[in-house]
């Protein structure tokens, strides 16, 4: 269940249009939807840009969207959102408002613990194992796989979630990387305990990216991004014929990672029929 309910990207004439950094206005109001305590719409009464985007502070960025958009904000916490506004020669204006929410959606909470890696709490909240060579580096909210070049070696994070039988769950996160050779990225869903430094290649396999042979950058959100030919995963959405216990375990390798793949903001989510 992803924070965002809008957004359709257009090309656009940064050069000639006479929209003048001066006129440019990125002022917006935040509106609770009277349906739900999770769900906001954000307005921008001036229209005079080539374009306008929005960061909704769940670490994918700035997406574009109209002046007026409805957000869905699942888990409790405080949000630091902006709008920005680009014209003539790809000038920009910003604003940002913060947004509290009190309560996390009942069906639609995160169930990952320490999913934002922001500290040695969320951290502990997961088991590393770091197979053949792969190595797990935590820094500043984010988790990197790396390995030696040439080594095949791979690493896994994994953590316990219970799921209801029957029900839809979503995988996300934030997912980058420069390029690596011959890797692998794939997330399970285990109903079994992974064995320690045993590759775990059972079960359901939620999704994964494409990066075996893969030498240019790749970034965004991992729904975003999903591998269409992995022939056994589901994408990024799952449903469990019996409930209790699941292993949620997020794998990487390559012959060489390069510069390492990383994530952030790992998302297990209940989704709302």
């Amino acid at each position: 269940m992803g924070a965002v309910l809008f957004f359709g990207a257009c090309s656009a004439d940064l050069t000639d249009n006479g929209i003048t950094p001066k006129s440019l206005d990125a002022t917006f109001t935040v509106t609770p939807v009277s349906s739900s305590p999770n769900k906001f719409t954000l307005t921008s009464s001036n229209d005079n840009y080539i374009f306008s985007q929005w960061d909704l502070d769940d670490g994918a960025g700035f997406n574009r969207g109209d002046n007026s958009v409805e957000i869905f904000l699942p888990d409790a916490g405080t949000y630091n959102v902006k709008h920005q506004v680009v014209g003539a020669g790809g000038v920009t204006k910003d604003e940002t408002k913060t947004i509290t929410v009190a309560t996390s959606d009942p069906a639609a909470g995160n169930l990952v613990k320490g999913g934002k890696f922001a500290n040695n709490d969320d951290i502990s909240k997961w088991t590393v194992d770091n197979l053949s060579g792969g190595i797990c580096t935590f820094a500043n909210g984010w988790l990197t796989f790396t390995n030696n070049a040439g080594s095949w070696g791979q690493a896994a994070i994994q953590q316990p979630i219970t799921v209801v039988a029957g029900k839809k769950y979503k995988i996300d996160m934030v997912f980058k990387t420069d390029g690596v050779t011959q890797g692998w990225f794939k997330v399970y869903a285990c109903t079994t305990k992974p064995t320690a430094g045993t590759e775990y290649t059972g079960d359901i396999l939620v999704a994964e990216v494409a990066i075996w042979d893969y030498s240019g950058a790749k970034s965004g959100k991992f729904s975003s991004i999903l591998n269409p030919d992995s022939g056994t995963k589901t994408g990024n959405v799952v449903t469990f014929t019996q409930g209790g216990t699941i292993y949620l375990s997020i794998q990487c390798g390559a012959n060489d990672l390069r510069g390492g793949v990383s994530i952030s903001n790992v998302e297990f989510r209940g989704v709302s029929e």
